[in-house]
């Protein structure tokens, strides 16, 4: 018997024992994949479900770098949704590849790149990828506030970050910068950030612009800082819903900035507020903050 008739018949023998993988023959054409990028509101192909991983990446990263359409932020969010579904080493290998080259080749997605990168945990930033997104900020690219705060999250070297506030005196940029570094855990940057939200006014102006600042640092003591507000349940802030009229109490915002980043938390910190059994629903998530104030676990994976 040939070799080649051997391996023939033990394949066959395996895809009878433990069945066929999946994606092992699953394609889709560039073609395929383009007319359905081009149709809005159009629900996503069988044939790009069944591809792995390595074949969509294969498929849109040969799109973006040919910049072969106008516009990539769909196929970016697209390829995005199908990394966070898959394995921790294939999404370093996707943050790899959205630095370089995809990011190269295609400046205009710059924004698409940075909200994709954004919503991976900090595990999965390879040594490479830190460098290359250093390397990228040094360029001083477009929404450079927004790619600070993401050095800040994925990288340890403050370095890049301080080298651009050194040469941009933009307000926002400085902001962001400053945010980075006390996120990176700058005492000096801690201190004066603490210094200063302690000085605004508790309203909706704190809760909606200063509140997911402290939160973004995950700093202990800004947290803890929002933490007595809540426990402290007051100020005069709008509801949520801005149809509701009337005002409330601050802390029903705070508890729902705060509690997607604290780990084990109660029930009733993890649940909406209804108007039916909010004020029950608030006491409850006080007497916990109060009981665990000083343990309190923060979740520093993501941004």
């Amino acid at each position: 018997m040939k070799i080649g008739q051997l391996n023939a018949l033990t394949f066959s023998a395996l895809v009878w024992l433990i069945g066929c993988p999946q994606n092992l023959f699953a394609q889709m054409s560039k073609q395929a994949l383009l007319s359905y990028l081009e149709t809005p509101f159009a629900a996503i192909p069988q044939a790009w479900v069944e591809l792995s991983f390595a074949q969509a990446l294969n498929l849109t990263q040969s799109l973006m770098t040919a910049e072969t359409i106008d516009k990539p932020d769909r196929l970016i969010n697209l390829m995005t949704k199908k990394a966070l579904d898959s394995s921790e080493s294939d999404q370093e290998v996707y943050l790899e590849t959205l630095f370089n080259p995809i990011l190269q080749a295609t400046p205009k997605a710059n924004y698409s790149v940075w909200k994709a990168c954004s919503k991976f945990p900090k595990s999965v930033y390879s040594n490479n990828t830190q460098l290359h997104l250093q390397k990228y900020l040094l360029t001083q690219p477009q929404y450079l506030d927004k790619w600070l705060l993401l050095t800040g999250f994925a990288t340890e070297d403050p370095v890049p970050i301080l080298q651009v506030l050194e040469a941009q005196k933009n307000r926002s940029i400085q902001q962001a910068g400053k945010l980075a570094l006390v996120r990176m855990g700058d005492e000096s940057k801690t201190k004066s950030f603490l210094k200063a939200i302690k000085r605004i006014p508790l309203g909706d102006d704190f809760v909606y612009n200063i509140a997911p600042l402290a939160i973004y640092t995950r700093n202990k003591k800004a947290i803890r800082y929002l933490v007595d507000i809540i426990i402290e349940n007051h100020g005069k802030c709008h509801p949520a819903d801005a149809e509701t009229s009337g005002q409330i109490s601050c802390s029903y915002r705070l508890v729902e900035l705060l509690s997607p980043i604290l780990l084990e938390t109660p029930e009733e910190m993890e649940k909406e507020f209804s108007s039916a059994d909010a004020k029950e629903q608030l006491n409850a998530v006080i007497k916990w903050l109060k009981a665990n104030r000083k343990r309190l676990q923060i979740d520093r994976e993501y941004l």
